[in-house]
């Protein structure tokens, strides 16, 4: 089954899902919506993905950690904000507040929660405009 796509051509459906157009009714659909969409059908991935990170941030905050105490090699604080602001904010606090490891810089005591509230909102926009698309 093939979708027109304009000026005489068509598309099927899986190449015009491919490209990032979601096509209903005669209309080209692009943009955010669309990502939203994709990632509220797909949400067991991204919630185990989301989940994976924030398992592996509260690991590199305990490691980091350990190491402290041993005067050792340390996790990077770039790498610890970088885990962080990639989906494994909630990780992040989780791992400051259990180990109290980072709880007295600034830099981790307002960025990773701020992380974390755009991250939530994030989520919240896509199950809300999952939905509606």
């Amino acid at each position: 089954m093939c979708v027109f796509y304009g000026r005489g051509r068509y598309l099927s459906r899986r190449t015009a899902y491919i490209r990032g157009i979601m096509v209903r009714g005669g209309q080209r659909r692009h943009g955010m919506k669309f990502i939203f969409r994709f990632i509220y059908d797909h949400n067991v991935i991204f919630l185990a993905l989301f989940v994976l990170m924030n398992l592996l941030t509260m690991a590199m905050f305990h490691s980091d950690k350990k190491k402290a105490e041993k005067n050792a090699f340390r996790i990077p604080e770039r790498d610890l904000l970088g885990f962080s602001a990639c989906f494994g904010a909630l990780g992040g606090i989780l791992g400051m507040i259990l180990f109290h490891h980072k709880t007295r810089k600034p830099k981790f005591f307002l960025l990773v929660p701020f992380f974390a509230i755009i991250q939530l909102i994030l989520i919240n926009l896509v199950f809300k405009w999952g939905r509606a698309a």
